[in-house]
């Protein structure tokens, strides 16, 4: 074989880590249950979801409470929207969004707009970054909602989201940002942060796709999605994915442990595959801002 598969595509998705394997492994020969069932089999499951909340609330800065499990980050952006929906509160809403985000938000910002939502959605500048002076004049209008994504899946730009939503919480609305992309490649306190909710997936931390998270600090404006049992505090019906759950929390435990070290690995090889790239032409860009991007994402314009 004359070439060995190098795999580029992390921000689509990642390979299961080696420890989370060896760990998620071991609970096979576990006698777990359904995590609400009050037997002892069911009672050794909660204790594994409990666990892994306890993971993310540790790794966040948030409180265990805080922590709702989705099937994905899509989900958990769409239980925020879709709370804001003017159909199902029988009142209009203001929503303010960005160009740059992910198709689970923009579709839904259409979903609303239809429905009869106000829906803002602004620019970015050649940076690929959304203007602070762009925000702050759009909450000159009653707003009900921002939502700005944390970090860009194509351009790896960093929007300045401390800021963003300081800004909501000055003009009363609320502020969610989808963390997809930065939930892992950057140091995240929301005990600091006035965020109300924040999307997070597993599968782009090296744990399995179908285990997502969405991180509310007050769930009163949340409606749920799926109704049926009391599961997630009422908030999202449905046994929990006992064994992808379990994966997230590991898959949050290694990468937290040593996330400075993998950042600075990261950015070195970035810099360096950039440079080499650059070099060869004269003609080669780099899209988006390079002041503020995360480590592991490189895009290239061949002009």
């Amino acid at each position: 074989k004359l070439f060995r598969d190098i795999y580029l595509d992390n921000n689509a998705t990642t390979r299961i880590r080696a420890s989370v394997q060896k760990r998620l492994s071991a609970l096979f020969d576990e006698p777990l249950g359904n995590p609400s069932s009050p037997h002892s089999w069911g009672q050794r499951s909660r204790e594994v979801v409990e666990a892994a909340r306890s993971s993310l609330a540790n790794a966040l800065g948030c409180l265990e409470e805080h922590v709702l499990f989705t099937a994905c980050a899509t989900e958990a952006n769409t239980a925020v929207l879709r709370s804001f929906s003017p159909r199902l509160l029988g009142r209009k809403t203001r929503i303010i969004t960005s160009a740059v985000e992910h198709p689970s938000i923009l579709r839904n910002a259409e979903l609303l707009a239809a429905e009869g939502s106000d829906i803002v959605i602004l620019p970015v500048n050649s940076d690929g970054l959304v203007k602070q002076d762009d925000l702050s004049v759009a909450l000159n209008t009653e707003t009900d909602l921002v939502s700005i994504q944390w970090v860009n899946n194509e351009t790896g730009v960093i929007q300045d989201i401390p800021t963003f939503a300081s800004l909501a919480r000055k003009s009363g609305a609320r502020f969610h940002t989808d963390a997809v992309q930065a939930v892992g490649k950057l140091p995240i306190d929301l005990e600091s942060l006035p965020i109300d909710f924040l999307s997070l997936t597993g599968h782009k931390l090296h744990a399995p796709q179908g285990v997502g998270a969405l991180i509310a600090k007050d769930k009163r404006p949340l409606l749920p999605l799926l109704i049926g049992g009391e599961q997630e505090q009422e908030l999202r019906a449905g046994t929990e994915n006992l064994l992808g759950i379990a994966a997230l929390g590991f898959a949050i435990d290694d990468r937290f442990k040593a996330l400075s070290a993998q950042v600075d690995r990261l950015s070195e090889m970035r810099d360096r595959f950039e440079g080499l790239v650059i070099e060869t032409s004269d003609k080669v860009t780099v899209n988006g801002t390079e002041q503020s991007r995360v480590a592991n994402t490189s895009n290239l314009r061949f002009s």
